[in-house]
């Protein structure tokens, strides 16, 4: 996807920086979300582990 942008214009450079920004912030978002749903599922099969163990 190319996106054109006239470089002379400050309203959108900054508004193409500000899309830039939200989207960054939204995949880091999604990036610890899941990592925070990862470790969820661990520590649950590790407790799930030790019950059926003993």
């Amino acid at each position: 996807m190319k996106v054109k942008i006239n470089a002379n214009d400050p309203n959108e450079v900054s508004s193409l920086a500000t899309e830039l920004g939200v989207t960054i912030m939204d995949i880091r978002e999604a990036i610890f979300f899941i990592g925070t749903a990862l470790s969820d599922i661990r520590f649950y099969v590790k407790r799930h582990h030790l019950m059926l163990g003993s």
